[in-house]
């Protein structure tokens, strides 16, 4: 990616059969990024200030530059978890990655970075949710 190139809006989705969607969200406008998280059985966290945009396009950046754009089971699943990623550019460019039951190598490490941010509100649902 270009280094004078920086994200603008990222939203990332994970959801599955029975369990309700979980939604990272993040913002760049009038020079200030923020982020939140929602679950959509239990609300949604304050927005949170990401201090460093071009840091976090960097990061981000870094996680999926070797992502293919589809991750599909290559047999007929009913359920599993869906998930995708949609990031509009500074250049307004758009890009997206989006999967089912089938994710790239380090997709870990995308959602811990982004619960850098809101990993206390995602913790806090997920335990007021939890059977």
């Amino acid at each position: 990616m270009n280094e004078s190139v920086y994200i603008t809006s990222l939203l990332f989705s994970e959801y599955g059969y029975g369990w309700p969607e979980e939604v990272y969200e993040y913002k760049f406008k009038n020079n200030k990024g923020q982020i939140h998280y929602s679950f959509y059985a239990g609300g949604i966290s304050p927005f949170i200030k990401v201090k460093d945009n071009e840091k976090f396009s960097r990061q981000i950046f870094e996680i999926i530059k070797d992502w293919k754009h589809k991750y599909y089971w290559d047999y007929t699943i009913c359920d599993g978890t869906l998930w995708y990623l949609r990031i509009r550019l500074s250049n307004g460019k758009y890009v997206r990655y989006e999967g089912h039951s089938k994710f790239p190598e380090n997709y870990k490490r995308l959602i811990g970075y982004l619960n850098r941010y809101v990993g206390r509100f995602r913790k806090d649902f997920l335990n007021l949710y939890s059977y």
